[in-house]
């Protein structure tokens, strides 16, 4: 409360808020009490935040919390569902409610990923392949899905701080870190960093994308369309958990892409240029960079495309998507990038 009331009386900061978030908790344990009735850490914490009536021989917290926090990472038991962080996130969001009912002053308490990845597990490649870039996609819709709008990647570059030691590659970061010693390092772009540089350019509001598979398929889509812009924006990923986690090495099986994207504000006959981003088993790819001895460029890989407009519709077909994302920005025929 002192940090709120310092930064309301400074100029320098007028109008600029502070949101304070806890307890940033490595794991929920509203699962693991099943049967005893007995009160998990997380409830105990949010008792002493926001319960006017609880226990009083535990002392309170003077503080208002604005978002409560912690941690996820995807699976490592091959199954690869976001079940267990569903549950997880409702049951959170169930004791907030359940304190806010009895408490008027209590205010809205979002939730905070303070700590997420796609693999807490640093001995395989999830985190610098095209594997985490895949799950991070996947699990990124579900958080949406649950209203879960802010959250922290583990670290952005590994490192242990001594430079004369090489970093762990299969840390969840953003960034591999290759020392030299007294001269600078270099730093690489795993695959999840380079999937952020796709959402970074879906600028614009989501909209619905309609998916269309076989049996079995992998394939899920996200779209924006930037109006200011005119420019569409759609993601398709290829998550298929027991590629993953599991220890499924046989060869990836493309699925075939067939896009259409329709009501675009476009002349029939009219040519537009698509930029395609793609990350999976040899682009934009740390991983294959390491196991390839050409050294294929790590960094998020760019073609151009031209497709003709007719019926204020574009089709594109031809293309596949093995474990990994796509991302195609339809531009307006007046730009070329």
């Amino acid at each position: 409360m002192n940090i709120r009331n310092e930064l309301a009386a400074n100029q320098s900061y007028n109008g600029k808020t502070l949101e304070m978030a806890g307890p940033a908790l490595v794991g929920l344990s509203f699962n693991y009490y099943p049967a005893e009735n007995l009160r998990t850490l997380e409830e105990v914490f949010l008792d002493q935040t926001f319960n006017p009536l609880a226990d009083t021989y535990l002392a309170k917290f003077n503080a208002r919390l604005d978002r409560f926090s912690f941690h996820y990472y995807g699976s490592t038991d091959g199954t690869g569902g976001f079940a267990f962080f569903d549950n997880l996130v409702d049951k959170a969001k169930a004791k907030l409610a359940a304190l806010k009912m009895n408490n008027a002053n209590m205010p809205d308490v979002k939730l905070f990923l303070s700590e997420w990845g796609p693999t807490a597990y640093e001995a395989t490649d999830v985190n610098y392949s095209h594997k985490g870039a895949a799950w991070t996609a996947a699990f990124l819709s579900e958080a949406v899905k649950k209203k879960i709008s802010m959250g922290s990647y583990l670290i952005i570059g590994d490192g242990q701080g001594d430079p004369n030691i090489t970093p762990f590659l299969g840390q969840a970061s953003l960034l591999h870190k290759v020392p030299h010693g007294d001269n600078p390092a270099d730093y690489y772009p795993k695959p999840v960093a380079n999937l952020f540089k796709m959402y970074n350019k879906m600028s614009g509001q989501r909209v619905q994308a309609a998916l269309t598979s076989g049996a079995g398929s992998h394939l899920n889509a996200f779209a924006t369309w930037d109006g200011a812009n005119s420019t569409a924006n759609i993601m398709v990923y290829n998550y298929d958990p027991t590629r993953v986690f599991g220890n499924n090495t046989s060869t990836e099986t493309p699925e075939g892409i067939s896009l259409e994207v329709d009501n675009l504000p476009f002349s029939d006959g009219s040519t537009v240029t698509i930029e395609r981003y793609l990350i999976d088993a040899n682009t934009s790819n740390l991983a294959k960079f390491y196991s390839d001895p050409t050294h294929p460029d790590p960094n998020l890989q760019r073609i151009l495309l031209q497709r003709t407009i007719n019926g204020g519709k574009l089709v594109l077909t031809g293309d596949a998507l093995g474990l990994g994302v796509v991302l195609y920005r339809i531009l307006p025929p007046t730009v070329v990038p």
